[in-house]
């Protein structure tokens, strides 16, 4: 069984996970409004040819980092919650 403190732990835990899963759907959400406004102001023309330049292919890529880290930080303490749960049903 769980203590109290373990408890507060494993709930905070829990908490940010799905915060951060939350947040990880807006930026990822403001990461495709990012990508639109770049495509159709500046490499409408030819996507193959825009990606060729370094610069242009980072300025695609980077407004979908926020959500990709958050994605990936709500992942692993959704595995840390995951690996207190487990342990206290081997307990039992």
């Amino acid at each position: 069984m769980l203590g109290v403190s373990e408890k507060k732990n494993l709930i905070s835990i829990i908490h940010r996970s799905y915060l951060y899963r939350m947040y990880a759907i807006v930026f990822s959400a403001a990461g495709c409004m990012l990508f639109g406004y770049i495509y159709f102001n500046y490499i409408q023309e030819n996507l193959a040819q825009a990606m060729q330049n370094p610069t242009t292919a980072l300025a695609i890529l980077i407004p979908f980092l926020p959500g990709a880290f958050l994605a990936y930080r709500a992942e692993k303490l959704q595995t840390r919650a995951r690996k207190i749960i487990q342990q206290n049903r081997k307990k039992r």
